[in-house]
């Protein structure tokens, strides 16, 4: 446990990440959604539940997060240090902002199903993914077009 306790104060940039990104929007996701089953979960259920909603919306973010600052680093080529940092937080700030985006649409509009939060973010993962590809065919055309083309 010591050890633990350690590894989280050493890491504590990390450990605020994930519990500010993780946990927290996933309760009170919970909570808007459906008031009932929060109140009535196991507070270790709950948590759990809470992380993995969080967590599933994270991974498409994540993966965009990563494609982001790949693309920085060929258009500035250097080296970011924080590069790992970033992408984390990078992509625990677009989960935030879809969860936070989808909690005021249920509060405004309580209709709201999750049916709606899946293609939301089914709808925007498509959108951000689309706009990487055309990022790389234009990243690609000007590498070729300025004369600098880079063997990979």
């Amino acid at each position: 446990m010591e050890k633990l306790v350690e590894f989280l104060t050493s890491k504590i940039g990390y450990t605020i990440a994930v519990i500010g990104g993780f946990l927290f929007p996933g309760l009170i996701f919970i909570f808007i959604w459906d008031k009932d089953l929060f109140i009535n979960l196991n507070v270790v259920v709950l948590f759990t539940f809470a992380i993995a909603i969080s967590f599933m919306l994270y991974i498409p973010n994540f993966i965009l997060s990563i494609w982001a600052i790949e693309l920085q680093e060929k258009m500035r080529k250097e080296k970011n240090e924080e590069k790992y940092f970033t992408i984390l937080v990078l992509g625990l700030l677009a989960t935030v902002t879809e969860m936070s985006g989808e909690m005021i649409n249920k509060i405004l509009n309580p209709s709201v199903t999750i049916g709606h939060v899946v293609l939301f973010v089914l709808g925007a993962t498509l959108l951000l993914m689309a706009f990487k590809l055309v990022q790389e065919v234009m990243y690609s055309c000007f590498r070729k077009w300025n004369g600098r083309v880079v063997k990979k």
